[in-house]
């Protein structure tokens, strides 16, 4: 895991070539319409026909699946330059619900104009093509942290908020996004219980600050350090010490 601090806000994003490749090639060849959404605001539902692709201009979006019992999971969370419903191009339905956890503003693509257009701009297939790609990657990380224990997987998720929404203050690295306990429990596939658990010992021994708003992490390398531990160890962390022993092995 690399210790490297963290600078990446999300408002000042850095966007990867193809996706600004894409971005003018819509531009170019007017396939988006702009479209603001509001605070907790869905921008489609699981099974509804998959008629559009969007891409997130301003704001943050996430999508979650919700099981039998109706228990969110977060499978990720989308900033400046990502796409959404790109992976359902040739179905007919969206597998995810989209909800703005902020005001946002998405270029709203329509899928049959965008295929259409493909036959004479192959380009914006392959560019769309390196961003499945990559959604692909994150997914299968995704299911493999499923093999950790409910602590483990907070520590890794905090890390991954981290690394995208993070911005390096001289107080520490500030999480620019509102999270809450529900937020990353859901994140990490665990009860909010849990996540309380662990944050309020990461609180204790000056690692993370979560009041007053925004979350501050202080000693990021210990965070990293204890996560990577947790990850070799396969364990919960449990106890109160800054190394936080591990005492009790975890089931997969």
């Amino acid at each position: 895991m690399n210790k490297s601090k963290v600078d990446n806000s999300y408002e000042n994003k850095e966007l990867p070539h193809y996706i600004n490749e894409l971005l003018a090639l819509i531009h170019k060849h007017n396939l988006g319409s702009m479209r603001r959404y509001r605070k907790n605001e869905h921008i489609f539902h699981n099974n509804d026909p998959a008629d559009s692709i969007y891409i997130i201009q301003k704001g943050v979006v996430i999508t979650y699946l919700a099981d039998q019992e109706g228990r969110e999971r977060i499978r990720r969370f989308f900033s400046v330059g990502d796409i959404l419903g790109h992976n359902t191009l040739f179905h007919g339905g969206y597998i995810a619900d989209a909800q703005a956890i902020q005001p946002s503003k998405v270029i709203v693509i329509d899928k049959t104009q965008f295929l259409q257009q493909v036959e004479s701009e192959p380009k914006l297939l392959i560019h769309l093509y390196r961003v499945l790609e990559m959604t692909h990657r994150n997914l299968a990380i995704h299911m493999g942290d499923s093999y950790y224990s409910a602590e483990t997987r907070v520590l890794k998720y905090l890390l991954r908020l981290l690394s995208q929404f993070g911005k390096s203050t001289t107080e520490g690295i500030v999480i620019t996004i509102p999270v809450t306990h529900e937020l990353l429990a859901k994140y990490a596939g665990t009860t909010r219980v849990t996540v309380t658990r662990v944050l309020s010992r990461l609180s204790a021994v000056n690692i993370l600050s979560t009041s007053p708003r925004p979350w501050i992490v202080k000693d990021y390398d210990a965070l990293v350090e204890l996560c990577e531990q947790a990850c070799l160890d396969h364990t919960c962390i449990v106890g109160s010490g800054y190394g936080y022993e591990q005492q009790k092995t975890c089931s997969k």
